[in-house]
């Protein structure tokens, strides 16, 4: 929990500088500072890991799993050099009096270059994990602690980072904010409406895992032995629900709710995709539908609907799960 956390403090804080270098000239500075500094330091890192002649990870890790450190390092310093470039563009353009824009988008602001940026670092650092450790089954036997508190932890801070990404407290205040997000209390038909697309998504995934499980058996099996190990925790109804419910709430309000509005659609979802590292293999294509499926939804109906969908879709599955895996033992 504790490492979940500080790894979200330090993003928090260059959020809430970028909200306030949309009207500010000196924090605006600070932003492209602090982005630079960042994607630099992970260039760096990424040099060190690929360059060194020892396997440090390795021995931090576990001398067991057979990690490609040089691939790691190469797919870190590419993310952190594509993230530099991209701040670097964006400082010079702003320098010039200009704006580096794609369509609408304006990357030289500091919120939205500040979420592509991180987004960026996070996606090139599981495409860096998946180099280094095509086989991700393997991470299974880390013994990795998740459970309830790191779970809490983990999606308290997805929650967080969609508030003050939409500029909570700086830009908007909390009534703003939630308008901005989309949130807004369900209607009684709409309770229909979700357990309608539920069931959808579930026949979907049935449908689309299977062809990729035919095609591609070797990944499906890789992403279930990781799933298997982060869900130990939560084999249990009550475990289950709150295991759907958190992460339905936080992914949905920072990817739905916070980024969709400004990316898009379909790039919203590729990021959503990009960002379950368990996925990065063929059945990528499958965490990519549903990523435009919720956003489907979010356009049809809001963020409210698409959050309890998610939640609902993610208590099934591990609910499925706990029922094949009890008839089997």
């Amino acid at each position: 929990m504790t490492i979940i956390l500080l790894f979200f403090i330090p993003i928090l804080m260059i959020v809430v500088v970028a909200n306030m270098g949309q009207h500010s000239p000196t924090f605006r500075g600070l932003t492209y500072a602090l982005l630079l500094i960042s994607s630099a330091l992970v260039a760096f890192a990424g040099i060190q890991f690929w360059q060194a002649t020892t396997p440090i990870l390795a021995q931090i890790l576990s001398p067991d799993i057979p990690l490609d450190q040089a691939a790691l390092g190469q797919g870190l310093a590419a993310s952190g050099l594509l993230a530099s470039g991209l701040v670097l563009a964006a400082l010079i353009t702003d320098r010039r009096g200009r704006r580096l824009q794609v369509g609408s988008l304006c990357l030289s602001c500091p919120v939205p270059l500040t979420a592509l940026t991180l987004a960026i670092l996070y996606a090139g650092g599981n495409f860096a994990l998946v180099r280094a450790l095509p086989d991700l089954s393997e991470l299974s036997r880390l013994h990795l602690d998740f459970g309830v508190g790191e779970l809490l932890a983990q999606n308290s801070g997805l929650v967080a980072l969609a508030f003050l990404g939409v500029g909570l407290g700086v830009r908007r205040n909390l009534r703003s904010a939630w308008q901005r997000l989309d949130l807004r209390p369900l209607r009684r038909r709409e309770f229909g409406i979700v357990l309608m697309l539920t069931m959808g998504m579930i026949v979907m995934s049935m449908m689309v895992g299977a062809m990729i499980a035919a095609l591609f058996p070797d990944s499906v099996t890789n992403a279930n032995a990781l799933n298997d190990t982060l869900l130990q925790a939560f084999s249990s109804v009550g475990g289950a629900l709150l295991l759907g419910l958190l992460t339905g709430i936080g992914e949905e309000l920072l990817y739905r709710g916070a980024v969709q509005p400004v990316f898009g659609l379909w790039f919203t979802s590729l990021i959503f995709a990009l960002h379950h590292v368990q996925y990065l293999n063929p059945t990528f294509i499958l965490i990519l539908l549903l990523g435009l499926t919720l956003g489907w939804i979010r356009n049809r109906w809001g963020v409210s609907v698409a959050a309890l969908t998610h939640a609902c879709y993610n208590t099934s599955l591990v609910l499925i799960a706990i029922s094949v895996t009890s008839i089997g033992s």
